[in-house]
C-alpha cells in the first residue's frame, strides 16, 4: 500500500482522532527530564547496523552511522543494542561490550561528541540499549519459555528447553558488568531493554513459565524490575536510566494482548509505573516484534517482492496504533520523557504528528528510526529550515531489513545508494 498522504490536510484526516499541528515551533524546545536536558525532542531511534567486528567492537561503519547521526542534530541518540554477553548477540554481526573491547565503545562516544561539536549542534543524550536477544538469536536460541507462536514460526521443537532461573540470575550480573562498562565508555545513560521478544520482553507475557520468573505478573515483571535495580545500584542515582518497553505483543498469547490482536495496556502501564518508580527517566514506547508481526512495530509502504509477507493492514493503522501507545503510557507517567515512534512512514509530514502530539501532551519526545538510516540529518532540516525534504524521506521500502536478513550490513539502499546498493546487488547476484 503505497503511501499516498500529500498533505497536512490529509495526514490530519489520516491521524484521527490523534492531534496534528502546523505549528512546528514546539520541536525546537529542549525537554527537561530528572536528571538530564535534550536539547530538542528528536530522537534517533536504535537501529542495528549488523556491522560490528566479531569480537562485538564497533567498526569503521559503525562510526559513520551515529556520526551522520550526531551532525543530523537529534538531541537524543538511542544506540543500537549492545549485547551483554556473547550468546546474547542477534547475529554474528552484533555490538558486544565486554572489557576487551571498551576502548572502541569510548571512540565511539567520542566520535558522536566530536561530529556534533563539528556540525554546530548542541551535545545529544547519548543512550546504549542493554540487550539478550533471546530466542531471536541466530547463534543459539535462547527461549523463555514454550510459545504456542514464536516456537512453530522459528521451528522449535515441541518440548524444547528454556532458560533456566539459576541461567536469569547470573545474566542479571552480566547486565551490571555491562552498564558499568557503558558509564566508564562515556554513555550518558543505559537502557534496559524489555521490547520486540528479546529475552526480557518475552519473560513479561511468560504466562506458563514455572518457577521465579513466569507466571503472576510479578514473577514476569521480576527479570526486568531487579535487574534494573541491580544496575542502578552499581551504576549511581546521577546517571540516567531508560527502557525501551512493549506495550503489547498483539499476537495469541502475547504480553498484554487482548483477543483481537490489539494492545490491552493494563499490564503495560503498570510496568511503565514500576520502572519509574526505580529510576527509569525515559521510556521509548513500541509493541509486536519484527520477528514474526513486523507491520506493527514498522508500518511499511511495500516489502520486497518475493518475501512472503503481504500487507495485512492499512499501515495508517499501525501508525495510530503505535503514536496511541505512546500517549498512554505518557498520560500514565506524566513526569517521564515518554518517546513515540512510528513516523518514519509518514514521511516528510512526520513532523506535524509530533508537533500534535507534543502539544497536547501526548509524548515528549519523537523517534525517528529507519527515517535515520534514510535522512540522518532530518532534524537539522525540521529545526532550521521548518520542514522534512518529500525527495529525501525514508520511502518505508524494507531494504534496510532486508539487507540484514540477508547477512549485510543495514542501511538504506536508496538514499544512501553508495554505501548500500552493493550490498543489494550481492543478494541479487546470489539469488540469481
Amino acid at each position: 500500500m503505497q503511501f499516498s498522504l500529500r498533505n497536512i490536510d490529509d495526514l490530519r484526516k489520516a491521524l484521527a482522532p490523534l492531534p496534528v499541528s502546523g505549528d512546528l515551533s514546539i520541536l525546537k524546545r529542549s525537554v527537561a527530564g530528572a536528571n538530564f536536558l535534550l536539547p530538542n525532542p528528536l530522537v534517533n531511534q536504535p537501529m542495528e547496523g549488523c556491522d560490528a567486528d566479531p569480537d562485538g567492537s564497533p567498526t569503521e561503519l559503525s562510526f559513520r552511522r551515529y556520526a551522520r547521526f550526531a551532525a543530523g542534530g537529534t538531541g537524543l541518540i538511542w544506540a543500537e543494542a549492545i549485547a551483554v554477553v556473547p550468546e546474547g548477540r542477534g547475529n554474528p554481526r552484533h555490538l558486544w561490550i565486554h572489557p576487551e573491547n571498551l576502548e572502541s565503545f569510548r571512540k565511539l562516544v567520542q566520535t558522536v561528541h566530536r561530529a556534533a561539536e563539528e556540525a554546530g549542534n548542541p551535545r545529544p543524550l547519548f543512550i546504549a540499549q542493554l540487550t539478550h536477544a533471546g530466542r531471536n538469536s541466530t547463534l543459539g536460541r535462547v527461549p523463555a519459555t514454550q510459545h504456542s507462536v514464536m516456537d512453530p514460526h522459528q521451528g522449535l521443537e515441541p518440548g524444547h528447553p528454556v532458560i533456566s532461573d539459576e541461567e536469569l540470575l547470573k545474566l542479571q550480573d552480566a547486565y551490571v558488568n555491562a552498564a558499568k562498562l557503558c558509564r566508564e565508555a562515556g554513555f550518558d545513560g543505559v537502557d534496559v531493554k524489555c521490547c520486540h521478544l528479546y529475552l526480557f520482553s518475552e519473560l513479561l507475557g511468560a504466562y506458563g513459565r514455572e518457577g521465579a520468573f513466569g507466571g503472576t505478573r510479578d514473577r514476569r515483571f521480576r527479570m526486568t524490575l531487579e535487574t534494573l535495580e541491580k544496575v542502578k545500584k552499581a551504576c549511581g542515582d546521577d546517571y540516567v536510566y531508560a527502557s525501551r518497553m512493549n506495550g503489547a505483543d498483539c499476537m495469541t498469547g502475547g504480553f498484554d494482548t487482548d483477543a483481537e490482536l490489539e494492545p490491552k495496556y493494563e499490564e503495560s502501564l503498570l510496568l511503565a509505573r514500576e520502572l519509574t518508580e526505580r529510576g527509569v527517566t525515559i521510556l521509548n514506547v513500541t509493541l509486536g516484534t519484527p520477528y514474526y508481526n513486523p507491520h506493527i512495530n514498522r508500518p511499511y509502504a511495500s516489502f520486497p517482492k518475493g518475501e512472503g509477507y503481504p500487507q495485512p493492514e492499512p499501515p495508517i493503522r499501525g501508525v495510530k496504533r503505535l503514536l496511541t501507545a505512546c500517549s498512554m503510557v505518557q498520560q500514565s507517567c506524566p513526569d517521564t520523557v515518554c518517546v513515540a515512534t512510528g513516523f518514519s512512514y509518514l514521511q516528510h509530514l512526520a513532523p506535524y504528528a509530533a508537533a500534535g502530539m507534543a502539544q497536547a501532551g501526548l509524548a515528549r519526545a519523537f523517534g525517528f528510526g529507519r527515517q535515520s538510516f534514510a535522512y540522518p540529518d532530518f532534524a537539522r532540516d525540521i529545526l532550521e529550515k521548518g520542514a522534512m525534504e518529500k525527495s529525501r524521506s525514508c520511502v518505508t521500502c524494507g531494504l534496510c531489513t532486508y539487507l540484514m536478513r540477508n547477512g549485510k550490513h543495514a542501511g538504506c539502499p536508496v538514499r544512501d545508494a553508495a554505501q548500500y546498493r552493493p550490498y543489494l546487488d550481492e543478494i541479487r547476484r546470489e539469488k540469481a
